[in-house]
């Protein structure tokens, strides 16, 4: 019988204390943070996953309008062709963004598969150049923080300029001016005509 657990808008499904899972990992949270050995957790091939609330994401919740609403997630731990560790990062939600041409809010499908390929120090990270664009190389931490992890790959998936699909208006996002208002550039257009 599967059980769902929350800590402060944190959720995950969990069916049983660690141990009678098999290769899924689903403990009881004692603290906010949920805290993995990466290296381990991939070798052994296990599972994460759950939903987290976007009012408590620290970081990124300055990027969205509204933050009702939740991200699920599942990180699952590998080995790959090679043999080494690597962790996949799922994460999938509505947000709710300002559109940057008329900003208006724009409903926003956030979407993203990242492979994490662990490496043991900074001296094995790649360069810039060679890196990969659907793999990313980072150092093996063995109290890696997954919650961090997550907002971190949410923060890197919200678009730079997010715009509505159909054409919107720029000037519907215009400031009504006051009469008593001061213009500080009115005298510049009469330079114009």
């Amino acid at each position: 019988m599967d059980e769902e657990a929350s800590i402060k808008g944190l959720f995950f499904n969990a069916k049983s204390f660690d141990t009678t899972c098999g290769k899924y990992y689903h403990a009881r949270l004692m603290s906010n943070e949920m805290i993995i050995d990466s290296v381990s957790f991939a070798r052994t091939s296990r599972s994460l996953q759950g939903k987290i609330a976007l009012g408590t994401l620290t970081r990124a919740r300055d990027y969205f309008i509204a933050t009702d609403g939740e991200i699920v997630f599942q990180l699952h731990g590998s080995l790959d062709q090679r043999k080494q560790p690597q962790l996949i990062l799922t994460l999938s939600g509505d947000v709710m963004l300002t559109c940057q041409r008329c900003l208006q809010p724009l409903s926003h499908r956030l979407e993203s598969t990242r492979g994490l390929k662990l490496v043991k120090d900074d001296a094995a990270l790649p360069p810039l150049d060679e890196e990969q664009d659907d793999i990313d190389v980072i150092v093996a931490d063995p109290r890696l923080n997954v919650l961090e992890l997550i907002e971190d790959e949410i923060i890197l998936s919200i678009p730079l300029g997010p715009k509505h699909d159909f054409e919107c208006r720029a000037d519907s996002a215009k400031i009504p001016v006051h009469e008593n208002q001061r213009q500080p550039f009115a005298a510049l257009a009469k330079f114009k005509q």
